[in-house]
């Protein structure tokens, strides 16, 4: 091999080195931006994990909350019945009496 031949190789080598070193820095840098959307993902769950917590939590509550209305009805509906049999019941007593 003459001058010429090895200078034309040590340049080919030179502009390969170049290009793997470009190549491993946007290796080094798509690692970066994955790890931190990974970060993020991580976050992301954790705060729909707490999302979720408070939502049954507060599915909860709301179950709670519209019972209290339906029993009160009921409480009411029974004080009416018994209302109306011992409505019932004085009228058909007076009259087994004499009244």
């Amino acid at each position: 091999m003459d001058e010429i031949e090895l200078e034309k190789r040590l340049t080919k080598l030179e502009e390969a080195i170049k290009s793997v070193i470009r190549t491993i820095t946007n290796i080094e840098s798509m690692q970066k931006q994955i790890q931190e959307l990974a970060l993020s993902i991580n976050t992301l769950a954790n705060s729909l994990q707490h999302v979720d917590d408070t939502v049954i939590e507060q599915n909860c509550r709301i179950k709670e909350i519209e019972s209290k209305p339906s029993k009160r009805i009921d409480q009411i509906i029974t004080a009416i019945i018994a209302t109306i049999i011992g409505i019932a019941i004085g009228i058909f007593s007076k009259k087994l009496i004499g009244g």
